[in-house]
């Protein structure tokens, strides 16, 4: 048996979903619903921008802390807050931070609201990005082309 090139390039994909139930955040939604955190997979680029944000993490660091040996503590922190790099922010975080960005779906996440919800709520930050790695490794679900849209209508022969 061999693989079908022509089938799997003419295959529709679509990101895998799921809900995680945040229980500690239910003040936030509505009285009437189940908070449910909503995510998706990430795609191969998305994966490598979580760890372009990681790597970038330590690299402004590594450039700090050299220029931080010359005296100059205020530029050094000047240089931080542009590039939104904390000496306090693990690459680790970084990565997960971006990855909550990227792979939420309702709500849909700034990188504000994903410092503050790691901050706040670090065992639901990691509880949302694990599910969203999960997804990520399961990969996109198959499914077969949509038609055009358009009916055809067989007349006569």
């Amino acid at each position: 048996m061999s693989f079908d090139i022509d089938k799997f390039k003419n295959t529709n994909f679509t990101p895998r979903e799921a809900g995680i139930e945040v229980p500690a955040l239910s003040v936030f939604f509505p009285e009437d619903e189940k908070p449910v955190w909503k995510v998706r997979g990430l795609t191969a680029d998305e994966v490598a921008r979580c760890n372009e944000a990681a790597a970038k993490n330590k690299t402004v660091e590594a450039i700090a802390e050299a220029l931080a040996t010359g005296g100059k503590s205020e530029q050094v922190e000047a240089i931080r807050k542009v590039l939104g790099v904390s000496t306090s922010v693990h690459s680790e975080i970084a990565k997960r931070m971006e990855q909550l960005v990227l792979g939420s779906i309702d709500p849909v996440v700034s990188l504000d609201m994903a410092v503050k919800l790691a901050t706040v709520l670090p065992v639901e930050f990691y509880q949302i990005t694990n599910e969203i790695l999960k997804l990520t490794g399961l990969g996109h679900v198959p499914g077969f082309q949509p038609g055009s849209g358009e009916k055809k209508t067989s007349g006569p022969v």
